[in-house]
């Protein structure tokens, strides 16, 4: 079973950490690394350190995908002991999740139960459809209506709730993967194979047609040229088409972990490289090119409803390093 290690810090450094790409405890400058403990150390350290101090997370990380050196060496105040020390900034998609840790009534901390409150990234079902479809508009924006919502009597939600419950199409729950924790979806991804991004287009269309009939199908293909020739992924690229994540949840890390997630999708599924596009005003590009995605191309479309009216998308490809881990 994979072993993690944690750090100490205020949810305020964490939040900050967001804008700046990476975290770096005051340790890093002061002793040239940061501190971190084992889970069954992390309660001692807490209790002789943060004693009843308010606003304390604990950063749980994945040692195989932290960029900077990782060594275990004896601790400051207890010699005999070998603690995890980060020679160098933490890459935030080394960050697995954010568990809150506040002290007891007493002042005094206790570990929590890490399995209970553990992110899940699971499949979604079709059942799924009344959380993901929300999640879904909140990645789109204002394109949502310019697409699925306008044809008298078919409210773009519903269009999307039916194209969710079925399967082979763009939308479909077979190709989604919600974040789930204590019983509440917080995030949702939806990506596949490049290669299937054609047949993916056709299912689309036939489905749109049962659903609105042919005149309103051929309208939104004819909408559809004002996209030129914009290129979403090609066949050897693994597509991660919408990332989303609950507004109460953002800036805790859940958008690096479901990256991470696609990344582990992609290699499963035989994509060395994975590929999105991203409207030019969004600040999700920073979390992109923090996870090691670069803008390969730009496409200018100049219209209000398209790219939220910025203008047009970046396409951003990551290639995948099969040997990840310390770098």
């Amino acid at each position: 079973m994979k072993e993690y290690i944690y750090h100490i810090t205020s949810r305020e450094a964490w939040s900050t950490s967001q804008g700046k790409g990476f975290y770096a405890a005051e340790s890093l400058s002061r002793e040239g690394f940061i501190h971190c403990s084992r889970n069954d150390q992390v309660v001692r350290v807490a209790n002789e350190f943060y004693p009843a101090q308010l606003g304390l997370v604990l950063l749980e990380m994945d040692p195989e995908r932290l960029k900077a050196a990782l060594q275990m060496e004896p601790g400051t105040d207890k010699p005999e002991e070998l603690f995890p020390h980060i020679y160098g900034p933490i890459n935030l998609d080394a960050v697995r999740r954010v568990i809150d840790f506040p002290p007891g009534s007493d002042g005094s901390f206790s570990l929590p139960d890490l399995q209970e409150i553990s992110l899940r990234i699971r499949p979604a079902l079709p059942g799924d459809v009344s959380v993901a479809v929300p999640l879904i508009r909140l990645s789109m924006g204002a394109e949502t209506d310019w697409l699925f919502g306008q044809e008298p009597g078919h409210p773009a939600d519903d269009v999307m709730a039916r194209l969710f419950a079925r399967k082979h199409n763009r939308l479909s729950f077979e190709s989604c993967w919600l974040v789930e924790h204590d019983r509440k979806i917080l995030g949702l991804v939806l990506a596949y194979p490049g290669r299937d991004l054609h047949k993916r287009d056709l299912w689309t269309g036939w489905q749109l047609i049962g659903i609105f009939g042919l005149r309103a199908s051929r309208d939104l293909a004819r909408r559809q040229v004002v996209y030129g020739d914009l290129v979403e992924a090609l066949p050897g690229e693994f597509y991660v088409s919408n990332v989303a994540v609950t507004p109460q949840a953002q800036g805790s890390g859940i958008g690096a972990r479901l990256m991470a997630f696609c990344d582990e999708q992609a290699q499963k599924m035989g994509c060395g490289k994975l590929s999105l596009i991203v409207t030019y005003d969004n600040p999700a590009r920073r979390l992109y090119e923090r996870c090691g995605y670069q803008v390969v191309q730009s496409y200018n479309i100049q219209h209000p409803m398209i790219a939220h009216g910025s203008g047009g998308y970046y396409r951003m490809v990551k290639e995948l390093n099969h040997k990840q881990g310390k770098r």
